[in-house]
Order: structure tokens, then sequence, then C-alpha cells
């Protein structure tokens, strides 16, 4: 299958002047100060809308949340109404358990590394994971020692992070940050 060659795209312009960039910018700051006062005006609104509802939906909640525990101690103390079956159609909709997955938990009273130890001497380790992780912090902490070091110090860095497939990269990212005070 024949590799596609990928061209690096080059960015285009319209601005040509230092009066243009202002412009440009003038136009780009604007329409940032509209996108923030109308975010600002639609949470305002949103609060609103969550105050008008708040007292309507905590009387509901706590009567639902009763009826909710009624239903599951009637369906606990009475499992003979499924019959072989999770669950039952009523005339207002279904009730039934659901089952979940199947968890491992500790032991309340047993430490997680009592546990390790004990699996470790029982099992050889059978049901422990070991993860191993690139310490980025450790890489970059030695690239900054040696290109302290000098030139020489650095090239032998680069070589040995070549070496094992790495390579130590820097960014810039492009900002344009408007003036967001109010102009008087």
């Amino acid at each position: 299958m024949a590799k596609m060659a990928t061209r690096k795209k080059t960015p285009r312009t319209t601005i040509k002047t230092r009066d243009d960039l202002e412009g440009v910018f003038g136009e780009y700051a604007t329409l940032v100060i509209e996108l923030d006062r109308l975010t600002a005006q639609m949470e305002l609104e949103i609060a609103a809308v969550r105050k008008k509802y708040e007292d309507r939906l905590a009387a509901r909640k706590e009567p639902a949340e009763a009826l909710f525990a009624d239903l599951q101690a009637y369906a606990t103390l009475n499992p003979d109404v499924f019959g072989d079956k999770r669950s039952i159609e009523l005339l207002h909709g279904t009730l039934g358990f659901r089952t979940c997955p199947p968890r491992v938990l500790q032991v309340p009273g047993v430490k997680v590394e009592h546990t390790l130890a004990a699996i470790d001497a029982r099992m050889g380790g059978q049901w422990m994971r070991v993860r191993r992780d690139l310490d980025k912090a450790a890489v970059l902490a030695s690239v900054a020692q040696a290109r302290e070091a000098g030139p020489e110090a650095a090239d032998r860095m680069a070589a040995d992070l070549a070496a094992v497939g790495l390579r130590v990269e820097q960014d810039e990212v492009f900002f344009a940050e408007p003036k967001r005070e109010l102009e008087e």
C-alpha cells in the first residue's frame, strides 16, 4: 500500500501591517468580551431557573426517597413475590433487583500492605500486579542537569535518550489575551 505524503500547512493571514494587526486584534477582543458577557448572563439565568425549581424539587425528593426505601424493604422482606425472577411488572413500572458485577473488597481492619504481603507469601504474587512506569520527572531533571553541565553532556544525554526510544520536546503555544477591563 502506497504511503501518502503529508504536507505541513502554511498558515495564511489577511494581516499585512501593524494597523491591520491592531484592527484584527480589536475585533477578536470585542468578540471575546461579548462571549464573556453572554456566558455570564447565561449563568445568571441558569442560576435563576435552578433557584425557581429548588424548593419544588426539594419538597419531592425526601418523600420520593422514603417511598423508594419502603419499596426496597417490601421487596427484601417478600422474595416469594418475585418467584424465580429478579423483577416483577407492576401497573406503574418494574420492581426488582439487578445483579451487579462482582467486586473485590478489603476486609475491614486489614491493611492493604498486609494483604499484599500475604498474597506474595502464599500465592507467590499470583494475584498481584506490578506496574512499571516511566518517571518523566526524573528524565526531565536529568536532561536539565545535562544541559547545565554543557553542550557535550547535553549531546550525550540526547544520544542516551534516543538509544532508549525517547526524546524531550518543548513546544510553544500561541496566545492572544484581550484586555477584559471596561473602557470608560
